[in-house]
């Protein structure tokens, strides 16, 4: 019977280490964008519900949390997201907010408008 050499061991594990260092940035941007995009497809939903609430009741809402997002504008926006979704100010805005090491992305979507920005609403 033959076995591996310690050699050849060391070697398949150097192989596979640079194997993952080539795909690690790649799963990260991958990742990023997947947020990006799930943060917009919410934003988009909570400014459809923030119509609706408005036409029901003659105002916006403002909410500091998803469980008052919820709640008011029945919706089920997830609460273990990576991102924490508000609408602070009653004029329809709504955000959505995530920290990614260190630094806090924002993104903020206005009735009106079609894209969500990176800016707080105001």
């Amino acid at each position: 019977m033959r076995s591996f050499t310690l050699i050849e061991l060391i070697m398949v594990v150097v192989i596979i280490g640079v194997m993952v260092t080539f795909a690690a940035p790649a799963f990260r941007v991958t990742r990023d964008r997947v947020l990006e995009n799930e943060a917009n497809a919410n934003l988009r939903l909570m400014q459809s519900a923030q119509r609706i609430y408005r036409m029901e009741t003659g105002a916006f809402i403002s909410c500091a949390n998803e469980a008052c997002l919820n709640t008011n504008l029945k919706l089920e926006l997830p609460a273990s997201s990576a991102w924490n979704y508000s609408a602070p100010l009653a004029n329809g805005c709504s955000e959505a907010n995530r920290d990614a090491g260190g630094t806090l992305l924002r993104r903020s979507l206005a009735i009106g408008s079609e894209t969500p920005v990176a800016a707080e609403c105001i």
